[in-house]
């Protein structure tokens, strides 16, 4: 369990719109922004995509991360 927020909104909630593990790393997903952890909570890095459009899935093979945008079919994928 991490000791800090990721994402702060004024107004309810953020709810985590995609989550992949992959060996020791997970990723999780918000609106445009995604994070990487170490699988004990360990924060890592983060990246933001500027496509104004939000992450709707997330996946992970190794150290290749796909992300799926909401409102078309399209993913975006790169190394970690």
């Amino acid at each position: 369990m991490t000791q800090s927020h990721f994402v702060k909104q004024q107004a309810g909630s953020s709810p985590v719109q995609g989550f992949s593990v992959s060996g020791s790393n997970m990723y999780l997903a918000f609106n445009n922004l995604i994070f990487k952890l170490q699988t004990d909570g360990t924060y890592q890095k983060t990246w933001k995509h500027v496509s104004n459009r939000e992450i709707e899935g997330l996946a992970s093979d190794g150290s290749q991360l796909y992300a799926q945008l909401a409102q078309r079919g399209e993913i975006l994928s790169g190394r970690w």
